[in-house]
């Protein structure tokens, strides 16, 4: 059985602050591999005394967490990235993700989430086949989102699960607080959302060429329905 987990991330405008593009990136492996995911995981942040990791407060220099830029040096923030980075890469087959600009900020996200939701699903199920898993099942977990219920996720799920029935196994919504894995997609999701308004590889963050340097990473834009 394969899984992916998903997180979403933002674009935001400098001068207004509203969200200009909506992510959604994830990880896709092995259910066995994502134990040992979780494993080696939780023992890097165990080490570091973290309760949980959150890539916006790990980069940010003003987050009150004590893995922040304003409590570690740029030392150990690179050491400890790259430990969290090498675990993806023992672990995870594929990045997968879909992103698309907002049309209306003002407005709820639901058409934006909807067209990455499909986005993403579809690059997930090419990822197995590339993978040479054709036939194997794929389940989903998305992180929860304050302005996405549950059930609209799972409507959106199940939209898709009709175009691409064989694959798609079952979803469900979890909290990154207490998922790992989730915490390894919001990693990828907050590295593809600062990549997707440039589109440039060369120019991209090193988590996301490391990234891409050591898996296929799968990311496409895609049009608000």
């Amino acid at each position: 059985m394969l899984w992916v987990y998903f997180d979403e991330s933002g674009v935001h405008d400098k001068k207004t602050g509203k969200e200009t593009a909506l992510i959604l990136g994830g990880c896709l492996a092995h259910y066995r591999d994502w134990l040992c995911f979780e494993r080696d995981w939780q023992a890097a942040l165990t080490d570091e005394g973290i309760d949980w990791f959150h890539m916006v407060d790990f980069e940010s220099p003003d987050a009150d967490v004590s893995y922040s830029r304003a409590h570690w040096s740029e030392e150990k923030h690179r050491e400890f990235l790259g430990r969290l980075l090498n675990i993806i890469h023992d672990h995870v087959k594929s990045i997968v993700g879909a992103g698309c600009f907002v049309s209306n900020p003002d407005a709820p996200l639901s058409e934006s989430y909807l067209a990455d939701v499909t986005g993403a699903l579809h690059n997930t199920i090419a990822e197995a086949k590339f993978w040479a898993f054709p036939e194997e099942k794929v389940s989903v977990v998305f992180a929860s989102h304050p302005e996405v219920s549950s059930q609209r996720l799972g409507q959106y799920f199940d939209a898709v699960k009709a175009a691409i029935p064989r694959q798609l196994e079952d979803f469900s919504v979890g909290n990154p607080k207490s998922n790992p894995q989730l915490q390894a997609a919001d990693l990828a999701a907050y590295e593809l959302g600062r990549f997707f308004p440039r589109w440039d590889w060369w120019n991209a963050r090193y988590p996301l060429r490391c990234l891409y340097g050591r898996h296929r990473v799968e990311m496409r834009p895609v049009r608000p329905q």
